[in-house]
């Protein structure tokens, strides 16, 4: 019986968070030179939304290079829109 208390415990945490979404996380930050970028959390992959400081205001609509639409939530957060 404690074999597979000892088993089932090592299994359980090697495993991966299973909780995890595959679904693309984003967030936007902006540099000290003021170029702000959109970050897919998911792949790292960095897209550059502005080169000038924008005002970016809670439920604005923006779309990026690839006329993708996403919606900004506020606090650095965005969503993208289907």
């Amino acid at each position: 019986m404690r074999f597979w208390i000892l088993l089932t415990a090592l299994v359980l945490t090697g495993c991966d968070n299973t909780t995890m979404s595959e679904a693309p996380n984003f967030s936007l930050f902006e540099t000290s030179a003021g170029v702000v970028y959109l970050l897919n959390q998911n792949t790292g992959e960095l897209k550059v939304i502005s080169s000038k400081p924008p005002v970016i205001n809670t439920g604005d609509v923006f779309r990026d290079d690839e006329g993708q639409l996403f919606r900004y939530l506020g606090n650095g957060e965005v969503r993208m829109l289907q």
